[in-house]
């Protein structure tokens, strides 16, 4: 969407972001991956209606896969934080009723996260991931738009950036004649 580079209140890449849902799946595919997560298979989402509809196969035991989806709308609490609204789920084409979906979040929702070293809580018919996550990276605002999530951010790029007070670094040398001969057949760097 828009990107600025900026230097205050630190140094990197201010603006918004737009992941479309192509991008959201392989993300999340990817945090699958790493975390060796082999209970969601088959992953895809639908969005519509400002909130993100989630298919996976569920497994629960080496031989048995629960279609699942689960409605969700990603939003930031006052403290930045990632909270992530469950609302229906649906297990094998069944609405669920509400008490059934704090009992789904005991294993479901926990099963995303298992492996991970994320700091989640687990509330009422949500997650809320901790800012302290998304390391280098303050998230201002999250908006589900038709087709992928709109991300307001701040990227802090000081930890890649140098801490020489200079921008750049001149390196100068002479011809070396004050050691000749030494200097004839080597540079000065290699004289002992």
């Amino acid at each position: 969407e828009s990107l600025e580079i900026i230097n205050k209140p630190v140094m990197g890449i201010k603006g918004s972001v737009f992941a479309p849902e192509e991008a959201i799946v392989k993300g999340i595919n990817y945090f699958l991956q790493q975390t060796n997560n082999n209970k969601m298979k088959n992953l895809k989402i639908d969005i519509e209606d400002n909130t993100i509809d989630i298919y996976v196969n569920y497994n629960v035991k080496s031989d048995k896969d629960i279609p699942i989806k689960m409605k969700i709308k990603p939003s930031l609490n006052e403290s930045k934080d990632l909270v992530i609204d469950i609302g229906e789920v649906k297990v094998l084409d069944l609405k669920v009723a509400n008490f059934i979906v704090n009992l789904v979040m005991k294993t479901f929702v926990i099963d995303w996260f298992d492996n991970s070293n994320i700091k989640v809580e687990y509330g009422k018919n949500n997650v809320i991931i901790s800012k302290e996550n998304f390391k280098n990276v303050n998230l201002n605002s999250i908006e589900v738009k038709n087709e992928g999530i709109l991300l307001d951010m701040i990227i802090n790029l000081e930890k890649y950036y140098t801490k020489l007070p200079v921008d750049a670094v001149l390196m100068a040398g002479g011809k070396g004649e004050r050691l000749r001969p030494l200097t004839e057949k080597l540079p000065k760097p290699l004289i002992k």
